[in-house]
């Protein structure tokens, strides 16, 4: 079976670039209880959402679609004794979940 190049161009042009504030509060939502979750007392949390697509909003139908239905996220918290720990993982839009989680 062969795919027609101009149906995939197409599909892309008509992809929404706004960004999705709803999706932007899960991930965060999602990166701080998974920091919680792997380091006792963190806080100050600061959270980075990041688009593989120059200009795009990360969180955007098109950026999305770019990336296979994955988001690339960088979370930071300090420890109770002021060391910074972080965590880099791709949110699955699908799935509602992080999936490839590397605490630094």
């Amino acid at each position: 079976m062969e795919l027609d190049q101009s149906l995939l161009d197409e599909a892309m042009e008509k992809a929404c670039t706004k960004p999705n504030p709803a999706l932007t509060r899960r991930i965060t939502r999602s990166v701080i209880m998974e920091l919680k979750k792997q380091v006792v007392g963190v806080h100050s949390f600061r959270i980075q959402i990041y688009s593989h697509l120059c200009g795009i909003d990360p969180t955007s139908e098109r950026a999305i679609f770019n990336h296979y239905g994955r988001v690339a996220v960088e979370g930071r918290a300090m420890t109770p004794y002021d060391r910074e720990v972080a965590l880099m993982a791709e949110y699955d839009v699908a799935a509602g979940e992080l999936h490839e989680v590397e605490l630094i």
